[in-house]
Formats: structure tokens, sequence, C-alpha cells
């Protein structure tokens, strides 16, 4: 077997061995990424953003640990089925992917976009999307301190949350 095909093997085979839950979360990832990317390319953006939640606001920074333990679990869902997928899954997918698979389990959330220079490229724009849930990064967290909050999209459920 070649190497290429034993690295999809060997990934293939860490999901598979995973309990049935997450691998059902898993195909639901593999399945919202390919719904992102479909929309992505021909829904324009400003009819995209309805879908996001309340501009402008931001959820609650703490969940019940029932929550987030699906948001944790979320998170490795969306990141095992990206790296897995034979296209590129950007920010902006994973975070589309992320808040859908929240939405569907009422799981507040909140949708960052931010933009940020290169230094070695001056007047260069780079455009990022990270995801929260309560304290946890669904998404693109770990990039984040290097952009400047442009807007945010709070979570259809968020707000009956706090009530």
């Amino acid at each position: 077997m070649s190497r290429p095909f034993e690295a999809i093997a060997l990934a293939l085979r860490k999901v598979y061995a995973r309990p049935l839950t997450d691998l059902a979360l898993f195909f639901e990832a593999c399945a919202a990424l390919a719904e992102a990317r479909v929309l992505l390319a021909l829904v324009p953006f400003r009819r995209l953003a309805a879908r996001f939640g309340s501009e402008g606001s931001e959820g609650p920074e703490t969940l019940s640990p029932k929550e987030d333990m699906t948001a944790k679990r979320i998170r490795w869902a969306v990141s095992a089925a990206a790296r897995r997928l034979p296209w590129p899954s950007l920010c902006l997918a994973q975070a589309m992917a992320a808040t859908h698979m929240c939405r569907r389990r009422k799981l507040g959330y909140t949708l960052y976009f931010g933009v940020g220079t290169d230094s070695g490229r001056p007047g260069e724009r780079h455009f990022h999307a990270w995801v929260r849930s309560g304290s946890c990064f669904l998404t693109g967290g770990d990039g984040r301190s290097h952009f400047q909050v442009l807007n945010t999209f709070e979570s259809p459920a968020g707000p009956a949350r706090k009530a």
C-alpha cells in the first residue's frame, strides 16, 4: 500500500475506533461542511448572514457541564471531518458547520468575524471566522488573537437562555 493510502487508512481507523455517537457526529460534521461549501459557492454572503443569528451580540461565556461536553464533541467532530475531507474546509466553512450543529442541539454560540494584517506584507488584509460556545472555542480559536473583531452573531438560542 502506498504512503498516502496508509495515512488515510490510519486516520479513518482512528475515527472508526470512537464510540458510535461520536461516529454519527463525525458524519454529521462531514455533511455540514459539504453543505457550507455549496452555500458559500452559490449564495451571496448577505443572505448567508441572515442564518447566523443576532448581529452585534455575544452569547453567554458559561455553559452547563452537559452543554460544555456537547460543545467539545462538536469541536472534535468539525475538526476531524475538516482534516479528512477531500476538499479544503477553511475557517468560514468550519464556522458554518459548527453553528449548524449547535443550532440543531439548541446550544448557544457566538460567531466572530475578524480582520488582521500580515506584518510581512503591509496593507494586505486577512479575514478569519471562529465560533465560541460558552468558554469553548469550537473552530478557529487558536488564531483569533491575531485578528480584530469586525462583527459577531449570537445564536438564535442565545437570547432565550439569558431570560
